[in-house]
């Protein structure tokens, strides 16, 4: 197994694992950013910013969504 640590010259952070074993690819994504890091001026922005992009979701949307997942084992 081999772990690997690339930083791009935008700073971003890349983790590599490579299992020979495996042929299949997935990868997730950390983002450091949030309330936590909001200055007082700004504080909150992140939360009501969050409630404006899912509060147009109907019922049906979010159930729609909730099956298409489902079948990747998503929680």
């Amino acid at each position: 197994m081999t772990v690997r640590r690339t930083v791009l010259a935008s700073g971003l952070r890349i983790v590599t694992e490579e299992i020979p074993t495996v042929r299949s690819a997935a990868f997730g994504i950390w983002v450091n950013v949030g309330s936590r890091d909001e200055s007082l001026k700004v504080a909150g922005a992140s939360h009501f910013l969050e409630h404006l992009l899912f509060k147009e979701q109907s019922v049906v949307a979010r159930l729609k969504f909730h099956l298409q997942l489902k079948p990747l084992a998503a929680k």
